[in-house]
């Protein structure tokens, strides 16, 4: 269980008994190792987050990165595995919220909390039975484009169609 530390039985016998301290701290060490790669995502600011769980496993990983992009209601964001069922369960409250971005694969559009649009990239890789899924907040990219393409085909003064974005809405029309 992944709220639990590890601890195995001690044999009596001497290497069985080292050979199960090194399973112990090996297992501790990969715990403090993905927390410490999780914290310092958060500390670079990379609106990035990621989950990973096995068909038959109880738990779910999750950053508290993917909690916030997602927008997950979930008590406890600090512990980064989270019930099977209560994930899928907040899963297909959020799928229902996605909305496909038509210019980007993989890239969804949703309403946020705060009324705001977002856009979100999910990237999926199956491995070993082993779901793995990278949540990207791409929100500032998306919007920067869209603010280049409106400057592009709009004369910022009137706010009126430049002559070329003029020209290739009549040919579009026309066709």
């Amino acid at each position: 269980s992944p709220e639990e530390r590890l601890r195995l039985k001690r044999s009596g016998v001497s290497e069985f008994d080292i050979l199960a301290e090194a399973v112990e701290e090996m297992n501790e060490k990969i715990g403090t190792s993905s927390a410490k790669l999780a914290e310092i995502i958060d500390m670079v600011k990379v609106p990035v987050g990621a989950i990973e769980y096995q068909a038959d496993e109880p738990y779910v990983f999750c950053t508290q990165s993917a909690y916030d992009i997602l927008e997950m209601h979930y008590k406890d964001k600090a512990n980064q595995y989270i019930k099977r069922s209560y994930f899928e369960m907040e899963m297909a409250v959020i799928r229902k919220k996605l909305i496909p971005y038509k210019e980007e694969e993989d890239t969804y559009q949703m309403t946020g909390k705060n009324g705001e649009d977002k856009w979100i990239r999910i990237k999926t890789k199956e491995r070993d039975g082993r779901i793995l899924i990278a949540v990207l907040d791409i929100s500032n990219e998306i919007l920067e484009k869209q603010k280049i393409e409106y400057e592009r085909d709009y004369d910022i003064l009137t706010r009126l169609l430049n002559r070329n974005a003029f020209r290739m809405k009549m040919g579009q029309m026309l066709k």
